[in-house]
């Protein structure tokens, strides 16, 4: 009788030991799972950010590229502005040689009418 609650006892404690380990399996098991998830996520994560890097990359050389035409603009539109200068200087040069050039049609008309003048004194 002894022999068999002894059996009976121990039968018990492997059952319930084989439970345990059946639990524990499944913890690991579980466990894997969400470590193959979490490295998964943390897979498309990285994969992410690499892309954002591009992204950046791509950018960045868009914007250095805007940077020289609008540079490039800049100088075209500074050209610009000093040929405007550059034509009104002219223009007012042009405005004061006119005036000169008034001047001295008046002053040889005057000498022209002067030299009339003195030859029909004589």
């Amino acid at each position: 009788g002894e022999l068999d609650g002894l059996c009976a006892d121990m039968s018990a404690k492997l059952h319930a030991q084989d439970a345990a380990l059946a639990k524990l399996h499944a913890q690991v098991s579980g466990l894997k799972e969400e470590l193959a998830q979490a490295e998964g996520e943390a897979r498309e994560a990285k994969d992410q950010v690499s892309k954002r890097g591009e992204e950046i990359e791509r950018l960045k050389k868009a914007s250095a590229v805007l940077q020289k035409d609008l540079e490039e603009a800049e100088r075209q539109v500074d050209e610009m502005t000093l040929r405007v200068e550059a034509q009104k200087s002219n223009e007012v040069r042009a405005g004061h040689l006119e005036e000169l050039t008034k001047d001295l049609k008046a002053q040889v008309q005057k000498l022209r009418e002067e030299h009339a003048g003195a030859l029909s004194a004589l």
